[in-house]
């Protein structure tokens, strides 16, 4: 075969190659515009129920006497997460959890109008109205669906798991006036198949997550009367967090009389198991105990007189006395105080790294004894037990 006929033959190659690079290319800025925003927004939507979750907890009204519920400071604070003039009356700012559905105009299949229709200049102007901003409904009758919703987490449960009907095996929702522990907070962009999402004072929700590029031919088109279509639909995102109760690890000083402050004080591990009015056993302490596993020792002389705030538990069985917990004293007139204690290991880990193991075991057995003999509980407090659904 003649040479310059053969390399006539092959002109043309190199451009089909390079229009199925393109078309590649086209794929996959697609698939990272549309799901980009579906992570983004899955990540804002985390951290808002993580935060009202412990916010919730913080006042959770355990007796429903409407006295230190915290459903509604957590609702605001959800809502702030996702307004930056905090400000939730006026929606001029472009934080949110995400695209709005009502960007994407039209049938949903072959039509597709951005914004209203008027132009981009249009779009870019108003281009708040299309940002989602949460309305978290407080869920007072505590509906297994809503916003929020008290409760008993389940540690052991065998999965951790959110169902489609909000269901989950590790939760326990709290009836009405029955004594709760765990707060759960969730917010959810689906097309509400189940007609669960958008319940006045119980639930809320948006759309799903709008294809962008993908409208234009990324997924294929389903008929109009189908029960979902993501060209249609959008991306379902949930979040979901549940904050419980702890045992205090470490509480804080402060001269705030508006919050809980450690107090120098203290009780014997032997008065606190076996005695359930501790008030006359209450003794002052060399210093103020502020962690899990400090070193306590009894002050030689002084007395209690009712200061309000949280004091120690000692055990003097150990090798050397050691704060095991922290319980609070005062009047109950104090009930209004914020909390400031943590059940964090990391806060006090500075401390317990430096003992020994079998220093650290016996701390954790000692605790335990208490939490299951002693005529007193040991003082809680709330932290995130479980982000993900």
């Amino acid at each position: 075969m003649n040479k310059s006929r053969c390399c006539r033959a092959r002109k043309g190659q190199s451009l089909l190659l390079v229009m199925f690079m393109l078309i590649v290319l086209a794929g996959i800025m697609a698939l990272t515009l549309d799901f980009g925003f579906v992570l983004q927004s899955r990540r804002l939507m985390q951290t808002g129920v993580d935060t009202a979750a412990l916010e919730g907890l913080r006042n959770l009204d355990t007796d429903n006497d409407n006295v230190g519920d915290g459903r509604q400071n957590a609702a605001a604070l959800l809502r702030n997460v996702f307004d930056d003039d905090l400000d939730p009356t006026s929606n001029s700012t472009t934080v949110g959890a995400g695209i709005d559905s009502s960007l994407v105009q039209g049938d949903g299949f072959r039509q597709t109008i951005l914004g209203n229709g008027t132009g981009s200049q249009s779009l870019y102007e108003n281009r708040s109205e299309f940002i989602y901003r949460p309305d978290p409904q407080l869920n007072t009758l505590n509906l297994p669906n809503g916003d929020m919703v008290a409760g008993q987490y389940i540690e052991n449960a065998t999965s951790h798991q959110e169902f489609s009907d909000y269901e989950r095996a590790d939760f326990s929702v709290g009836a009405l006036g029955d004594p709760s522990s765990a707060f759960l907070t969730r917010m959810r962009r689906t097309h509400d198949p189940d007609g669960e999402d958008r319940i006045s004072e119980v639930s809320s929700g948006s759309g799903g997550l709008p294809l962008l590029m993908g409208r234009l031919g990324w997924f294929s088109v389903r008929p109009a009367n189908s029960s979902y279509s993501i060209r249609r639909d959008g991306v379902t995102v949930r979040a979901t967090a549940i904050a419980d109760q702890k045992i205090t690890v470490r509480v804080w000083v402060t001269t705030d009389t508006k919050i809980f402050s450690a107090i120098p004080f203290g009780v014997s591990k032997s008065d606190f198991v076996s005695k359930p009015d501790i008030s006359d056993d209450i003794k002052p302490t060399t210093a103020v105990i502020t962690q899990f596993g400090q070193l306590a020792q009894f002050a030689p002389a002084g007395s209690y007189s009712g200061e309000v705030g949280y004091i120690a538990v000692i055990d003097e069985t150990l090798s050397s006395p050691r704060a095991i917990g922290f319980f609070q004293a005062g009047s109950a007139s104090a009930s209004s105080r914020q909390a400031n204690a943590s059940s964090r290991l990391q806060d006090v880990w500075g401390g317990l790294s430096e003992l020994t193991p079998s220093e650290r075991s016996s701390l954790w057995a000692s605790r335990a004894e208490v939490g299951s003999t002693s005529a007193n509980q040991l003082l809680k407090s709330g932290v995130l037990v479980r982000t993900l659904r």
